[in-house]
């Protein structure tokens, strides 16, 4: 839930506004600030912020040294972090990272509709995420939310539903993503069809797949991700090979996209307790593997079917994670001053 609420929180609220003076720059809501422990500004020293949810600080003094640091909003000591700075030999230093609360609650009241897309929903995501997110985002309790379900494409239905919307009139704002915790996923239970019945009822895994399935659905029909994966390898003739190279490629890819910081300004550092009564950020994409090669995909056995060509190395994980986007108006954009 700390997730989806940051999520919403820093994704619905992108408008740009101007810089400050001594050491001080806005970017979407955001702002970050170095000063002495009097909370004086510090002369020769810079300060650019970008991202969202944990701004990315960029402290660089007269010389030109910079340091490079990811925090969540909050003021934070830094002699650590910026030690060697020759213009910054305070007996204190800090950085200060807020928002711009005025501007969150204007845009956040004029949301018509969160919408989610969720393929789960059987556990701590209750039912209505969207709902639920946007209230713990902070968004006014007259802001409504709707979660949709198209399985896979769920995330993009609901921008699609939120698209449709802003086309038909129905608002000028909207909050569409998608959200899905695999690893929170419960194991759930039947009720028995019949009273006082002594029989253990079956339970399902909820992670992925299907589960207590309609007798009336014929078995072809109810197969799992992989064993689709595999019909959809043979009907369109898609070899072992252009799975792997294209398993490669894909790795290769994200692994540049991350060392080059291509997706910045849209990753939200999520505050986790680091079990010692402190906490920590988690700031990196756990999924994406580095050094994956032809030769390792190679050696790996079909994971759905004996004589199959999809293996673990090109098929989807097993993942916890968000999105959000905001779609608005031309007019509302006009409104805004965006």
């Amino acid at each position: 839930s700390t997730t989806w609420g940051r999520i919403f929180a820093v994704t619905a609220l992108l408008l740009l506004v101007g810089s400050s003076a001594f050491a001080q720059l806005q970017s979407g809501n955001l702002f970050a600030k170095v000063t002495d422990e009097q909370g004086a500004a510090l002369p020769g020293v810079t300060v650019t912020v970008s991202g969202n949810g944990a701004p990315q600080v960029q402290v660089t003094n007269a010389q030109g040294d910079a340091r490079f640091l990811g925090l969540s909003p909050g003021t934070y000591a830094l002699e650590a972090q910026l030690e060697g700075f020759s213009t910054l030999n305070y007996p204190s230093v800090s950085i200060n990272v807020g928002r711009n609360t005025s501007l969150e609650l204007t845009l956040s009241a004029a949301v018509e509709d969160v919408i989610f897309g969720c393929t789960n929903q059987a556990g701590e995501d209750n039912r209505n995420v969207a709902r639920m997110a946007a209230l713990l985002a902070g968004l006014p309790v007259t802001v409504p939310g709707q979660t949709v379900n198209r399985l896979c494409g769920s995330g993009l239905q609901a921008v699609i539903s939120a698209a449709q919307a802003v086309r038909s009139g129905e608002g000028d704002l909207f909050i569409a993503g998608g959200v899905e915790s695999m690893t929170r996923a419960p194991y759930v239970m039947l009720k028995s069809g019949s009273a006082w019945n002594r029989t253990p009822p079956p339970v399902a895994d909820t992670t992925v797949g299907w589960r207590f399935t309609n007798p009336k659905m014929p078995k072809d029909w109810t197969i799992a991700l992989g064993e689709t994966a595999e019909r959809v390898a043979a009907q369109y003739a898609v070899s072992r090979a252009e799975q792997d190279a294209f398993a490669v490629e894909s790795q290769a890819r994200a692994q540049a996209a991350m060392a080059g910081n291509a997706f910045l300004d849209e990753l939200v550092p999520v505050e986790l307790p680091d079990g010692k009564g402190g906490t920590t950020l988690f700031t990196r994409d756990e999924h994406p593997r580095a050094g994956v090669t032809l030769e390792a995909l190679g050696r790996m056995k079909p994971a759905f079917l004996k004589e199959g060509t999809v293996t673990a190395g090109t098929s989807s994980g097993i993942n916890d994670g968000a999105a959000a986007l905001a779609l608005m108006s031309e007019a509302g954009l006009t409104a805004t001053g965006s």
